[in-house]
Formats: structure tokens, sequence, C-alpha cells
């Protein structure tokens, strides 16, 4: 019991010091808390929480006492749900929908559909290339023993660059909802625990690889897009929703 403990406080503390990062700025300033908005990081607080999450799980495969940590942890996921489930095959698309979906709530985005989807994809690939390249190259057996491609959970970066790439684009309009994606990624790690498909040390890895990737995207993507286009005075499109009450459309405003 003090082993399991120990894991859900570590948990908590992954998710909250990463918010409180993020928001430290705000702290000096007494606001509302209906209204609180989140102020603008430094620039190497989410490299510097990325890089301590996939270092843990990087440490793990020679820490012996993280090991350890691991197998109680599959043991008592064992415990919880012997059967398991499969909404995390699903769950882990949430925030990515979330960031197109929020759209139609009112809530005003930070970029257009356009340049999100360039992020996404670039986020995506990025995930894609480092979680599959250590997937095939570490060689982690799963807590099933069905294959040796543990090593990091899929399933988590792809929920974690989700619900970092929700918060990017609607922190300064509810920091509320735009932080809800981290709750959701992090149930989607806890699944794919109680599925017994990783260990803990996967979960924690995959989020920060899906936390890197976006931010390396929303880096690295405007300057892509400087070098295949540097005209200053190339056309820009941006598509956003609208919502009347007799109806639902799309409207595209093409500038030249």
């Amino acid at each position: 019991m003090y082993k399991l403990i120990q894991l859900i406080l570590f948990y908590i503390l992954l998710f909250c010091l990463f918010i409180f990062q993020l928001k430290a700025d705000s702290t000096t300033n007494p606001v509302n808390p209906l209204q609180l908005k989140a102020t603008s990081p430094t620039r190497y607080q989410p490299f510097l929480m990325a890089g301590g999450l996939i270092g843990y799980g990087v440490a793990r495969q020679g820490i012996l006492s993280l090991q350890h940590l691991d197998r109680d942890t599959k043991a008592y996921a064992n415990r919880i749900s012997p059967k398991g489930t499969r909404i995390d095959d699903f769950m882990q698309y949430t925030p990515i929908l979330a960031v197109y979906a929020l759209d139609f709530t009112g809530l005003q985005a930070k970029h257009n559909i356009v340049d999100r989807t360039q992020f996404l994809s670039t986020a995506a690939l990025l995930t894609l290339l480092s979680v599959h390249t250590l997937k095939s190259s570490v060689g982690v057996m799963r807590p099933d023993d069905s294959n040796s491609k543990s090593f990091p959970s899929g399933h988590t970066a792809t929920a974690f660059l989700g619900a970092h790439m929700l918060f990017k684009e609607y922190k300064d309009e509810n920091i509320w909802i735009a932080s809800s994606g981290y709750l959701i990624a992090a149930g989607t790690g806890a699944l794919r625990i109680i599925n017994n498909k990783h260990w803990f040390s996967d979960v924690v890895a995959g989020a920060g690889f899906g936390i890197l990737s976006t931010e390396l995207s929303y880096l690295l993507t405007p300057k892509i897009k400087n070098i295949l286009n540097p005209s200053k005075d190339r056309r820009h499109i941006n598509i956003t929703p609208e919502l009347s009450h007799h109806s639902t459309m799309l409207k595209a405003t093409i500038h030249f």
C-alpha cells in the first residue's frame, strides 16, 4: 500500500508541477479564479519538463528501484481490472479532437485551422519517428509479454501531444478548459497500465515525448514554412466556424 501511495503522489506531482510552472507568472497578480488565464511560460520550461519525463523512463532501464516500482504497479493494475478495456484506443485522440471542436463553443484558438493542422502534422510526425524508433531499438518487453515494443507508450505520447497543443491554443481563453486535456491524457496512460500493455515508466516517457514533439512543432513549423515560401506577400487562408440559431457553417477568407 505504501508503494501505491508513492506512485499516486508521483503521478499527481508530475501533473501539478507542469501546470504550476506554466502559471507561475500569474501568481504575482491576483485575479478572479473564474477568469484566470495562463501567462506565457519561459521558453525552456516545457522542454525541461519533457526532458524530465523522458529521463525518468530512460533511467528506469538501469535503476533497480524504478523497475520494482514498475512491477508493483503492474500487480496492482491487474487487481483493479483483470480483463482490461479498449477505451484507451479512442481516448488518446480526445485532446486532439478538442483542439478543433472548441471552435464551435465560441472560444478563440490562438491559430487558425490551417496553422493548427500544420502544427499537428509536424508534431505527429516527430512523435511517430521518436516513439517507434525507440520501440524497435530499445526492446523492452510488455507487461503481458506480447512483444518487446513497450518503451515508450505511443498511446500516451499521442494523448499528451494533443493535450499540450490544446493548452497552447486555448490557455489565453480559458485556463481550466485548456488544462483539461492533461487529465484525459493522464487517464489514457493509466489505462495503458491497467490494460497490462505498458509499464509505468513507459507511460511517463510517452508523456514527455508527446509534450516535446508539440513544442518542437511550434518552434520548427514556422521556420519550415518560411524556407519553403520565403515571399512576404504570400497569400493566407483563414478558415473559421460560425454558429447561428439556424445553421452551422465554415467561413473561408483568402488574403492576397
